[in-house]
């Protein structure tokens, strides 16, 4: 097993399962768990992209959001949730997937910071 672990900082997957219903398997996505597990260890880091368009940006992240946890709970024997630390470092030593969530632009929270806690306690 080699000790280095691929990162990507970016992709915009998990919107592209809310919307196409599709699953982390589907190999039309950048980011898939095919490509992923046979290229592995692998951090990606997955973003929750707003469209400006959406009347309410905190309900569509969050929606983007509980479909990304229902989607990585499918597959405990891939992917291990990146929250913090000591999660990278079992990506590579369990050699697995991590994923790490994060939010693109900062109108999801709509000037309401308890809107922060919400997407902190939900990864």
């Amino acid at each position: 097993m080699s000790n280095n672990i691929i990162v990507d900082g970016h992709c915009d997957t998990i919107k592209a399962i809310l919307d196409e219903n599709i699953n982390l398997e589907n190999r039309t996505l950048g980011f898939n768990l095919i490509d992923a597990w046979n290229n592995r260890p692998v951090i990606q880091n997955v973003a929750a992209f707003v469209n400006p368009i959406f009347k309410s940006r905190f309900e569509r992240t969050r929606k983007i959001i509980e479909n990304y946890n229902k989607e990585i709970e499918k597959y405990p024997n891939k992917i291990i949730k990146i929250l913090n630390s000591t999660d990278i470092e079992k990506v590579r030593e369990d050699n697995k997937i991590g994923l790490l969530l994060s939010i693109e632009n900062g109108s999801a929270i709509e000037d309401n910071l308890e809107n922060i806690d919400y997407f902190y306690n939900n990864g």
